[in-house]
Order: C-alpha cells, then structure tokens, then sequence
C-alpha cells in the first residue's frame, strides 16, 4: 500500500462521516418553515469541501514521502470539517426549530475552527508546497480575515456577504482545480 493510499484511506473514513452528517441534515435544514438560506449555504460548502479536498491531493498525487506533521495535518483538515458539520447541524437535525438562530448561536465555534482550518492549510502548502490545496495565499488570508469577522459579528449582511464569498471561492477552487488537471492532461 503506497502512501497515498494509506493517507487516502483514512482521509476516507472521515469523509464519508462529514457527507453522511450533511446529507442526513438536508432535508431538516432546507425545510421552508425553519431554512435560513445563509445557514443552508453554508452547509453546502461544507459537503463540498471534503471532496474537493481528496479530489486535490488525488489530481496532485504525493511526490514526496509525508512526515507525521504533513500525515497529521492532513486528516485533522477532513477532522475540522467533521467538527464543523457538527457545530452547523448537530447531531440530530430534526430538533432543531429555528436554523437563523441556531447558526447564530454556533457561529463563533464554527468560525473559529473556519479561520483555524485555512491556517492549516496555509502552513501545509509551505510545508508541503507540492501539495498545495488551494494555491492562492492571498484568497486564503481574505477567507481567514472573513472567517474572523463572521465569528464576533451577528449582523445578517455580514454573514451574507461571507457566505456568498465564501461559496465563490468553493467554486473558484473546484474550476482552479480542473482547469490545472486539464493542463496536466494536455501536457502529457
């Protein structure tokens, strides 16, 4: 078993928790009596990013041998999503009557462990820049800064504003990323 499979293996197990807890939210959050769309959004991009990720580090491959702070670094990414899935839906979706104040209630876990995550992921690409997930430092640093905010703000617009910049930016990395795998395809 190779590195990258072993990586990808327990990278694996936490994803498929981060997709089941998003899925089986769904339909209690996108309830119309209860449904905060800022909320909704959010959880999303939360889906997304797991996928995104091991879609990532498959297209890039491992061209270098991991230590056990790229190993660590790596799965407690796919980690803080699951804990931030958490945060957004709980354990059981169902109970919850109101998702607007529910999302503001756990903004400043689910906000801080944001800004903590794209933190990891900035020093991962130092540390392993041929691993780089999301190669635009200056889009991580803006991500970090409005992570930051939404965490001590309760003002709607605000978190509308991160939401959708946070949303542009999923897809900004999903097209970055095929379009750099399209390149790669092309020049071989």
């Amino acid at each position: 078993m190779s590195q990258f499979e072993f990586l990808a293996a327990s990278l694996s197990i936490v994803i498929a928790l981060t997709i089941a807890r998003c899925l089986d939210a769904i339909p209690s959050a996108f309830n119309p009596d209860r449904r905060y769309w800022v909320h909704f959004t959010w959880l999303l991009i939360k889906l997304a990013n797991p996928v995104v990720f091991l879609w990532s580090l498959w297209a890039r491959g491992m061209s270098e041998e991991l230590s056990f702070f790229g190993f660590a670094g790596t799965l407690m990414l796919v980690s803080i999503v699951y804990l931030q899935v958490i945060a957004l839906v709980t354990t059981n979706p169902d109970s919850v009557k109101d998702w607007r104040s529910h999302y503001y209630l756990k903004r400043r876990l689910f906000f801080g462990s944001n800004a903590f995550l794209v933190v990891l992921l900035l020093m991962l690409n130092i540390y392993l820049p041929s691993q780089q997930v999301v190669p635009f430092v200056a889009v991580q640093l803006l991500m970090i800064a409005l992570s930051l905010t939404a965490m001590v703000s309760v003002s709607p617009k605000v978190h509308a504003v991160v939401a959708i910049a946070a949303a542009l930016n999923m897809f900004g990395a999903i097209f970055g990323l095929q379009a750099s795998i399209d390149v790669a395809n092309a020049n071989e």
